[in-house]
């Protein structure tokens, strides 16, 4: 084996403001391990403990419901509407962090049906999630609400950052399909401007909750692999459309609903391995690169230096970099619901932001200052 193919593997890397000591991630997988009720219990802790312990730089748990009316039949999946979740949600990431990882928790709306992708049009056994087709326009601004709301007790929780879930036939994914919206107003699939519409306004949603201290990432489909679903270059121009509100893209593919595809979300180990690193490389030579500014973390010249270095060294695959100044606007906030000080930052000049700017065109990079 050639070693120097992973040869960035164990060296830090910097995701929106979040820096993880390795490039070693474990995605979002929900093993079940919580009350009947949706809070943490023992059984979750130890699980996430033997992860964390191993080294990975971030964990992601997964299924967080950010519901605020959960159906009876759903149990043993974390309440992330629930304000009764947030002194244990604490222990959960108190325990990450003593060993030096970042944790985060991953958001979805639940379903309320149950049924095949084959018996869509028999009734409303729908295959997805939540149906975008059926959904009012007050409900998808209940759901926004209820995302945002998530969001921002994750935050008081102590996670490092937040995986939106929008592959696999859920909810903000979904509107792209033609397959499964067959909406006609402002949220329908005939444009891409449309078709994401809804999840701009979710994300949207959620930064203004959370502001610039956790790292977003979005979970998203390069193919549903069912025919006259959106094709990889629609799945990329949805991409740029949200891309100045996340900070990672995680690219899976498959639908829950079709059993078929199953493996293809969760590989046996005689599957092949790395199925979506080709599609994922696509979309990453599409997309853009923004970096949070931050005194006292990353801001001086020589972290800008070694994030232009590793920039340069990606080639092509970096069209723009967008250097996000830090303010202090979110202080007031934090003070209502933190007694933990504040670090004094001043926000930097325009002036020292354009002489990192400057410093970042030297390697023949395009930055622009937002």
């Amino acid at each position: 084996m050639d070693h120097t193919m992973y040869e960035h593997v164990l060296q830090p890397i910097q995701i929106g403001p979040m820096k993880l000591k390795n490039r070693v991630s474990f995605t979002p997988v929900w093993p079940s391990f919580a009350t009947g009720d949706g809070h943490v219990n023992r059984e979750l802790m130890e699980w996430v403990r033997d992860i964390v312990k191993g080294g990975v730089a971030c964990i992601n748990i997964g299924c967080g419901c950010v519901n605020r009316n959960i159906p009876p039949v759903v149990t043993h999946l974390l309440r992330m509407s629930e304000e009764s979740v947030v002194n244990e949600m604490m222990s959960l990431t108190d325990l990450a962090h003593m060993y030096q990882a970042k944790i985060g928790i991953e958001l979805f709306a639940i379903n309320f049906y149950a049924g095949s992708f084959e018996k869509r049009d028999e009734g409303k056994n729908v295959a997805v999630e939540l149906d975008p087709t059926d959904l009012t326009k007050e409900q998808l601004k209940e759901i926004i609400e209820d995302f945002a709301n998530a969001a921002e007790r994750a935050k008081r929780c102590g996670f490092d950052s937040l995986v939106v879930h929008g592959a696999h036939g859920q909810l903000p994914g979904c509107f792209l399909s033609k397959v499964i919206n067959r909406r006609t107003d402002e949220y329908c699939a005939d444009t891409i401007e449309n078709a994401s519409r809804f999840t701009k306004e979710l994300l949207a949603a959620i930064r203004k909750k959370i502001g610039n201290t956790m790292a977003i990432e979005y979970r998203i489909n390069a193919s549903d692999m069912v025919e006259g679903s959106p094709s990889l270059d629609d799945e990329i121009a949805f991409a740029r459309e949200i891309e100045d509100k996340i900070d990672l893209l995680h690219v899976s593919r498959g639908l829950h609903a079709m059993q078929n595809l199953a493996p293809y979300m969760n590989q046996p180990l005689y599957y092949p391995h790395g199925i979506n690193l080709e599609d994922a490389a696509k979309m990453k030579e599409k997309l853009q690169i923004r970096i949070p500014v931050i005194p006292l973390f990353n801001h001086d010249e020589e972290n800008i230096r070694k994030t232009a270095e590793f920039c340069k060294e990606l080639g092509d695959a970096v069209t723009m970099i967008q250097l996000l100044p830090y303010h202090n606007l979110g202080v007031m906030k934090y003070l209502r619901i933190s007694d933990k000080p504040v670090a004094e930052a001043t926000p930097p000049s325009e002036e020292y932001m354009q002489k990192l700017k400057g410093i970042m065109e030297e390697y023949g990079l395009n930055v622009s200052i937002h």
